[in-house]
C-alpha cells in the first residue's frame, strides 16, 4: 500500500484538534485503526487526512511504536509447554529415524566465516555423494533413505570458523577444518565408511 489510504482504514473518526499521539496508538492496539501505513526514508510524510483532521504523528514514529507495543505483548506471553509422550509407538510415528541403524552424525558448519569459504559447496557435495550411495537418513520424497546410516545437518560456529570449512563426525567426536569440497569424497570413503580419520584435516580427535 502507497502512502494514501483509503477511507476505508480508518473507522475511528479522528477529530480535528482533540487527536494525540497517544489516542493514535490506543486506536491501533484496539483494532479499530488497523492500518499504519508504510515506512518512509526521513519519515517526514504524515497519515492521510480523514475529513479533515490535522495528524500528529509520522509514518515511521508510528511504526516504530506500534511494533514495541507488539514486542511487549509477545514477550508477556507464557510459553507454551509441549504434551510428553511417553508411547513409544507415537514416537517412532513422529520420528522414524528412531528406527533407522545411524552409525554417524555430520555436522557442516554454516557459520559466517565458513559460509564465505565454501560450506555451502561442501555440504551440497556431501548430500550428492551420501544420497546417491543411499547413506543420508531422511525421507524418500527428499531423495533419501529411511534406514540410511548417516545423518547430515548444518550447524553453527564451533569456534575456528577462520580455517573452515568445519566438519564434524560423531561418535568419533572428529573435528575437521580446512576443508573444500573437493575433499568430501576422501571422508566419506576413508572416515564414514571405512572408519579411519583422514588424519591431514583432523584438527581435534576428541576420546571416544
Amino acid at each position: 500500500m502507497g502512502l494514501e489510504a483509503k477511507r476505508s482504514d480508518f473507522p475511528a473518526k479522528l477529530k480535528r484538534d482533540s487527536t494525540t499521539r497517544a489516542q493514535v496508538r490506543t486506536a491501533c492496539r484496539s483494532g479499530r485503526l488497523n492500518t499504519i501505513g508504510t515506512k518512509i526514508s526521513g519519515a517526514t510524510d504524515r497519515y492521510p487526512n480523514e475529513s479533515g483532521f490535522r495528524p500528529v504523528c509520522t509514518v515511521a514514529s508510528m511504526q516504530n511504536d506500534v511494533v514495541s507495543w507488539q514486542n511487549k505483548g509477545t514477550a508477556d506471553q507464557k510459553m507454551a509447554i509441549p504434551k510428553f509422550i511417553d508411547d513409544h509407538e507415537q514416537l517412532e510415528k513422529l520420528a522414524p529415524v528412531m528406527n533407522a541403524p545411524i552409525k554417524r552424525h555430520v555436522f557442516v558448519c554454516n557459520g559466517k566465516s565458513c559460509s564465505q569459504v565454501g560450506s555451502a559447496e561442501v555440504k551440497a557435495e556431501f548430500e550428492r555423494i551420501l544420497e546417491a550411495k543411499g547413506l543420508r537418513q531422511g525421507k524418500e520424497s527428499k531423495g533419501r533413505n529411511p534406514m540410511g546410516e548417516i545423518v547430515l545437518t548444518d550447524c553453527g560456529s564451533v569456534g575456528f570458523c577462520s580455517i573452515g570449512v568445519a566438519v564434524l563426525v560423531y561418535p568419533e567426536g572428529v573435528w575437521y577444518g580446512q576443508v573444500q569440497a573437493k575433499d568430501v569424497p576422501e571422508i566419506i570413503e576413508e572416515h564414514l565408511q571405512k572408519g579411519n580419520v583422514v588424519e591431514r584435516l583432523a584438527l581435534i580427535e576428541m576420546d571416544s
